[in-house]
């Protein structure tokens, strides 16, 4: 029995420290996606949108869809 858990526990300690740690996608990117449409609700395809970091000056832009829809990923936290 107690060789058993001798051999079990080391295993269990990896998961443990593996699982406690933070996705690094998660902590360094963001995601900024929606959709341009105009006061009566009608999409506005070939928008162009920018999103600015105002303290670092990062920026970067993309073109609505034909749908008004736009995706902007990996964005520095």
């Amino acid at each position: 029995m107690k060789r058993a858990i001798v051999r079990i526990l080391p295993g269990v300690v990896v998961l443990l420290i593996v699982g406690s740690l933070p996705t690094l996608a998660q902590r360094t990117t963001a995601l900024l996606e929606g959709q341009v449409i105009d006061s009566a609700g009608a999409v506005i395809p070939g928008a162009d949108i920018t999103a600015v970091n105002i303290h670092t000056g990062f920026s970067r832009s993309t073109v609505s869809s034909d749908l008004g829809e736009y995706r902007i990923s990996l964005l520095p936290v």
